[in-house]
């Protein structure tokens, strides 16, 4: 028993230090998100539209080697006055009051940058993105990933009972964009811009994605453990003879 504990505790620790979430919430100081939230996340929050810069941690607050910083600047952050607002059970991890209802945000004339740094070329990286406001007038915002390759989504943030009766704002849909790599300087570039009066980014997961030796690794963990599992059933006499 302890051999098989032992290897299912190497597995599970290779496995954990490759694959990792960060949470971001972008919004004006006033209202960051706690550490650690309702749901023992950590969070990093990023306050400042115009050169805001982070290292970033992980939601166990892990130490990511990742850093953000906004490299070309949002018009401002918002909203004023600040009110919380209620997200669907849909948008996971990211569903806490204080990330959802803040933003940075651009204008048609505009465009936002943030640059990832420090980033591992053999693995990719999946951004879970959400933007929301609260309006009647339908606004729409995209958002495009730069780095060994490229990727983008849209996303509708506010309208007239866009959330529901009486809901002028997005409560539970997210654009995602998978398996974006770095590029030759280990980064990855996203845009926020926006062909509406306005666009919008209120909080970002972002999951890291072992690379494929690692998952071989973790299959080769099982695979000898069922071998010798095998073994041992068969040293003490479990097998059955046949007749």
């Amino acid at each position: 028993m302890k051999t098989i504990l032992s290897i299912l505790t190497v597995i599970f620790t290779v496995v954990s230090a490759s694959a990792q979430t960060i949470l971001i919430d972008f919004g004006g100081g006033a209202n960051p998100t706690a550490s650690p939230d309702a749901n023992s996340n950590y969070w990093n929050n990023l306050v400042a539209p115009s050169n805001g810069t982070a290292t970033l941690v992980s939601t166990t607050n892990a130490t990511t080697g990742i850093s953000v910083a906004v490299t070309d600047a949002f018009d401002n952050s918002g909203p004023s006055p600040y009110a919380t607002l209620t997200g669907n059970a849909s948008l996971g991890d990211l569903n806490i009051g204080t990330a959802i209802s803040d933003y940075f945000y651009v204008t048609s004339s505009s465009i936002g940058n943030l640059t990832f740094s420090g980033l591992n070329a053999t693995k990719t990286y999946t951004f879970t993105i959400f933007g929301t406001r609260n309006a009647t007038e339908t606004r729409t915002t995209s958002y495009s990933l730069i780095g060994g390759n490229s990727g983008n989504a849209s996303l509708v943030v506010s309208g007239t009972n866009l959330g529901g009766a009486g809901i002028n704002y997005n409560t539970g849909n997210l654009a995602v964009i998978s398996s974006i790599s770095p590029n030759g300087s280990n980064e990855i570039l996203l845009t926020v811009s926006t062909a509406s009066t306005y666009g919008y980014i209120s909080a970002l997961q972002i999951d890291v994605v072992p690379e494929p030796a690692v998952a071989v690794l973790v299959l080769g963990g099982m695979g000898a453990l069922l071998v010798w599992r095998r073994s041992r059933h068969r040293a003490r006499g479990g097998g059955h003879r046949a007749t």
